[in-house]
């Protein structure tokens, strides 16, 4: 089993486990990883899932920032429903936001 595999078994199973009880930038972490590596391994029958749970969470645009932080691609991504990058430290509804797999479990 590759590394990527074994990553994308373990984030998901720390959000099954703990996603209920964890911070929002903790989980958003997590399912961005989760993006990237489905995405990478062309395993993405989760993916929408993920990226609707990603914007359905309350970040600011700062954290929002941090969950892209050490991402790869980001835009090929498409994290967020919309590219327009807002003001740092503005909250924003998830619909309308722009956006390394490590220490990602750790806010779980």
């Amino acid at each position: 089993m590759s590394d990527d595999r074994t990553a994308l078994r373990v984030i998901t199973t720390a959000l099954r486990r703990h996603g209920d009880t964890a911070p929002p930038l903790g989980v958003a972490r997590a399912l961005a990883a989760l993006i990237q590596l489905a995405t990478s391994l062309e395993e993405t029958d989760g993916v929408d899932e993920w990226r609707c749970r990603l914007n359905a969470l309350d970040l600011t645009d700062t954290q929002r920032h941090q969950v892209t932080e050490g991402l790869r691609n980001t835009d090929a991504l498409h994290l967020w429903r919309t590219e327009a990058a807002p003001e740092a430290g503005r909250r924003t509804s998830p619909d309308t936001f722009a956006g390394s797999n490590s220490d990602v479990t750790n806010g779980l």
